[in-house]
């Protein structure tokens, strides 16, 4: 081994005092029963991450017990996410340890239960943690831009109903990870408005903070040479974590010469200078970082050497390495092994060869439930990435039905994804066919209609060479929702209909063809009511509420519910119109029909807002936005935001 580098993390928090008196103001808040929500934004580096730590110290000097949610970026098709890895957290601390077992419990039994009810999980959680809340309490939720969605609607349900709790919940996210459109910007934006959370933006540290920081890293008993400082600035604009991985690169005799320093060749990238610090440390602790890095996440180094096919003692002394050097965290309450920063972790994986890299995926995949956290959802991507198409198809395949049955319909659409890219060639044409369908199924829930059309096609092909023509057409009846989206004529829309039907009708009866061509009756009647045709569309409605009648099912009952009010607030009757579409959307959330409900909270919205019946419109926009954020349906929720 080389002579050991000097400490590459600056052991003072620079540049943040008034953030942190903001944070100790809000502790006060908390112990005095005002609950308070602050989020921490900032670009990746700029030190989010030792923010938090800070103020979880804070936190506990004050009499506080904390815990922590945190998630990597292959958690973000992972339901509920942060909330697990929470729940995680608190089996390892004696004042939470009830509470961690009941969350996870809570989610498996959801999970299982034979009629899913999303909602109920959020509240059953959220009463969960508040009923435990008994003393000052910090919650902690880190790098929300890889959260999924039900992690986001749990964390602002707490939110909203603790305000009145000795709770302080803390976020963390990056700037550069949430654009404008994606779910955590929507999420952030509806809770500043409500005034539920607060925000403080961490900037770059100024051109002194930069000095100082450059001074406490050298630690030479002198300022930083002024010619340093600048180039350490330059290069990094003052973010922390650059300015640490930047010295880190140096060796021991340049940090120890002036002009050396102000001479030294310094990577003009973060990742070069990772590297080329890490390509310091022993071949051991360098074999050791890139295996954890294909891990993804934090780990138990026995799960490490297992993944590495070595005996557990031979990594002690290179993860230790590591640590020292400041590349891994040291093992805290959790026990787990974790990088210092996500870059790093970024870093060196893309520097393991392409070989080790499979190989080290492919075991990552097969240790599955040994990993921290993992699931089905990791170890497929871990077996994509290992190039092993079935196993990925397989696990993907199952973490993509358990998504769809939490309504987490962006996370079992990537899943699906997942699946349908690493489909089998042997697959039989049945199974692909419902697979496909059920990827369209995802795919039109979050607005891909193009992808949603196509899956259609595929299913429907895939039906039909199977020998299933009911279930062809019932494929190509999702067709008629991306139609009418994307504006296509009503002509198209009802002669598509009329076709299916007609074939339709060529088959025997059976409890399939009934459901197919209840379908069909209501995308009929949607078309002809968009046509204005009404006696049409009502002659669809009946045949919908028949059919429902004799299967037994009241979505069908609910639909033609909800379309009969529709047409007849067309034809002129607006108060009973509105009434029966608003009944329709309450009874179909009740009953968990998902699709039904928040279609009709959608047209009880724009019925109200084209009638001018501004209190009933913010009534139906409400309800209808909160529960289209509930079941993660995107298209319905743009049209009532608009």
């Amino acid at each position: 081994m080389d002579v050991p580098h000097r400490a590459v993390r600056c052991p003072l928090l620079i540049g943040r005092d008034d953030l942190l008196e903001l944070a100790d103001r809000r502790l006060d808040d908390v112990i005095a029963g005002r609950g308070q929500f602050l989020l921490v934004a900032g670009e990746a580096g700029i030190g989010k991450s030792r923010f938090l730590d800070a103020i979880d110290q804070q936190a506990r000097e004050r009499g506080f017990v904390s815990a922590w949610g945190l998630v990597a970026p292959q958690d973000s098709d992972v339901p509920a996410a942060s909330i697990l890895d929470l729940a995680r957290t608190m089996l390892r601390q004696p004042p939470f340890a009830d509470l961690g077992r009941e969350l996870l419990a809570l989610r498996d039994a959801t999970v299982e239960a034979e009629h899913l009810r999303r909602r109920q999980l959020v509240m059953d959680v959220v009463d969960g943690i508040l009923t435990t809340v008994k003393r000052p309490t910090l919650l902690g939720f880190d790098d929300l831009q890889w959260a999924d969605d039900l992690s986001l609607e749990l964390i602002a349900e707490l939110a909203r109903r603790s305000r009145d709790r000795q709770l302080l919940l803390c976020g963390g996210y990056r700037t550069d990870e949430a654009p404008t459109g994606t779910s955590l910007r929507d999420w952030r934006s509806r809770l500043l408005t409500q005034r539920i959370a607060e925000e403080v933006r961490l900037t770059p540290l100024s051109r002194t903070d930069t000095a100082l920081v450059t001074t406490l890293i050298l630690d030479t008993g002198l300022p930083a040479p002024r010619g340093v400082v600048e180039a350490v600035y330059e290069r990094t604009d003052g973010i922390p974590l650059h300015i640490e991985e930047l010295l880190g690169a140096l060796d021991d005799d340049a940090r120890a010469n002036g002009l050396a320093i102000r001479e030294a060749t310094v990577p003009d990238t973060i990742e070069d200078a990772v590297l080329a610090r890490l390509s310091h440390r022993s071949p051991e602790a360098q074999a050791v970082a890139r295996a954890g890095a294909i891990i993804g996440r934090c780990f138990v180094p026995e799960v490490l050497a297992g993944i590495m096919d070595v005996a557990p003692e031979t990594i002690d002394a290179p993860l230790q390495e590591l640590i020292d050097n400041f590349i891994l965290e040291a093992p805290g309450a959790r026990a787990l092994v974790d990088f210092r920063h996500q870059l790093l972790r970024d870093a060196i994986y893309r520097s393991v060869p392409v070989a080790d890299r499979r190989r080290f995926h492919a075991r990552a995949g097969e240790f599955g439930a040994q990993l921290e956290g993992q699931s089905e959802i990791h170890s497929s991507l871990h077996y994509e990435r290992a190039g092993l198409g079935r196993r990925a198809f397989e696990t993907a395949l199952a973490g993509a039905r358990d998504a769809a049955r939490l309504s987490a319909h962006r996370e079992a659409f990537e899943l699906y994804r997942r699946a349908v890219d690493n489909m089998p060639k042997d697959l039989g044409p049945g199974e692909r066919g419902t697979i496909l369908e059920a990827y369209g199924v995802e795919a039109e829930a979050i607005e891909e209609n193009a992808i949603a059309e196509q899956a259609a096609t595929d299913a429907a092909a895939a039906f039909r060479a199977a020998g299933e023509p009911v279930l062809a057409i019932g494929a190509l009846t999702a067709l008629c929702s991306p139609m009418a989206r994307n504006g296509r004529p009503l002509s198209e829309r009802v002669a598509l209909v009329a076709d299916l039907q007609a074939e339709l009708e060529t088959l025997p009866p059976g409890a399939d063809t009934d459901r197919v061509r209840a379908d069909l009756a209501i995308y009929a009647a949607i078309a002809y009511t968009d046509a204005r045709d009404f006696p049409a569309a009502r002659a669809a409605l009946a045949t919908t509420l028949a059919l429902g009648q004799r299967l037994g099912d009241d979505d069908y009952i609910s639909l033609a519910d909800w379309k009969s009010g529709r047409a007849d607030f067309a034809e002129g009757d607006v108060k009973g119109g509105l009434e029966r579409v608003g009944d329709a959307a309450l009874s179909a959330e009740r009953a968990g029909h998902e699709s039904t409900g928040v279609s009709a909270f959608r047209d009880a919205s724009t019925m109200a807002m084209s009638a001018m019946e501004y209190a009933e419109a913010t009534r139906w926009i409400s309800a209808g936005l909160r529960y289209a954020d509930s079941i993660e349906q995107s298209h319905c929720a743009h049209v009532m935001s608009a």
